[in-house]
C-alpha cells in the first residue's frame, strides 16, 4: 500500500497534458485528474466513468472520505480499481473506509465478502462456494462463519 501512495504522490507533482496535479485541490477534482490513471488500472468490465460516479457518489454518501488525507484515498480507489470491484455500492463487493491514523484521517480500502466471493468466482478452478454459520454449543451464539469450496 505504502507503495500504491508513493507513486500517487509522485504522480500529483507531475504534469500530464494539460491537467496539473496540485495539493490545493479537492479529492473530487483529483480523482477526475486521474482518470486516464484509473482507465488503466480498470477491467474491462467497469468503464471509468462509471467507477469515476462511484467514487464521488462515495464521497458524497460518507462525508468523513472528504476528511480524509487525498492519497490515502486515491490508493484505495486504485486498490479498488485494480481488482475490478465496486467501491461503497449496494452490492458491498468493497468499501472505501475512514480510519483515524494518529490524528489524520486515511481512507483504507477493505474487500467486502461479496467482494471475497466475486473474486473467488473469477477463478476458473472454483466452481461453488458454501457458507455455514459456526454456532458456540454454550452460549448458542453464531461465532464465525465457515466458507468451503
Amino acid at each position: 500500500m505504502a507503495g500504491v501512495k508513493e507513486e500517487l504522490a509522485k504522480k500529483a507533482e507531475s504534469t500530464k497534458g494539460e491537467t496539473k496535479l496540485t495539493k490545493s485541490m479537492s479529492i473530487a477534482d483529483l480523482i477526475k485528474a486521474m482518470e486516464p490513471e484509473i482507465r488503466k488500472a480498470l477491467p474491462e468490465v467497469i468503464t471509468p466513468e462509471r467507477f469515476t460516479r462511484m467514487a464521488l457518489s462515495a464521497l458524497n454518501t460518507t462525508p468523513k472520505l472528504r476528511e480524509c488525507t487525498p492519497m490515502s484515498f486515491l490508493a484505495a480507489l486504485m486498490n479498488a480499481a485494480q481488482l475490478g470491484l465496486e467501491p461503497n455500492t449496494p452490492l458491498g463487493q468493497a468499501y472505501l473506509i475512514p480510519y483515524n491514523n494518529k490524528g489524520m484521517m486515511e481512507c483504507q480500502f477493505q474487500i467486502g465478502y461479496k467482494g471475497m466471493i466475486d473474486l473467488s468466482y473469477r477463478n476458473p478452478q472454483m466452481q461453488i462456494i458454501s457458507a455455514h454459520p459456526k454456532w458456540s454449543k454454550s452460549s448458542g451464539k453464531c461465532l464465525d462463519v465457515e466458507i468451503s469450496s
